[in-house]
């Protein structure tokens, strides 16, 4: 019984080992994204981001979608001005840097339709 937990052991040890040696570090990454599981602004980006991103009609013209994908993926939710008690779709603002100048993009999630629609873009100009 002694053989087989020593054997257990070491099995247990060398596999660890190779999973934190190797030349990316699949330990270290495992562990990472279970803790951002808990972290809600990643999970809203995630989201966003592996959805449809649909443009409003009147933000087509001036915005290019890589430009505004590059944006959210930098930016801060503001959970106080989202909101995220609606059953259908769910409201976010994201406070960004875009065009070299602080904004706002308002986009609507909608889970259902895996869809995110940006419906508003603010420049600040403080």
């Amino acid at each position: 019984m002694i053989k087989r937990i020593r054997l257990f052991g070491f099995g247990f040890i060398a596999g660890i080992l190779i999973l934190s040696i190797g030349p990316e570090n699949r330990l270290k990454k495992t562990f990472l994204s279970y803790i951002d599981y808990f972290n809600m602004s990643k999970r809203v980006h995630y989201h966003i981001l592996k959805s449809d991103i649909v443009l409003e009609d009147n933000l087509e013209n001036k915005y290019e979608i890589d430009e505004l994908i590059e944006a959210i993926k930098i930016s801060k939710i503001n959970f106080k001005k989202s909101n995220t008690d609606l059953e259908e779709c769910k409201y976010y603002i994201l406070e960004t840097k875009l065009d070299l100048q602080d904004s706002e993009i308002e986009i609507k999630y909608c889970e259902k339709d895996k869809k995110s629609f940006v419906s508003k873009i603010e420049k600040s100009f403080y």
